[in-house]
């Protein structure tokens, strides 16, 4: 189950984090929120 919900919550949060970049390149201002909200997730790594 650890394996299964590591595989589940990782894409996501990979495939949100590109979501927001997408909408970061209009509000240069909200990327220090989603960076801040990608580190609280984890996913600070695949960002930089």
């Amino acid at each position: 189950n650890q394996k299964r919900e590591a595989g589940q919550v990782e894409p996501s949060a990979a495939k949100t984090a590109d979501i927001k970049v997408g909408h970061d390149s209009h509000a240069p201002v909200n990327k220090q929120k989603t960076a801040a909200a990608a580190e609280a997730h984890g996913v600070s790594g695949k960002l930089a």
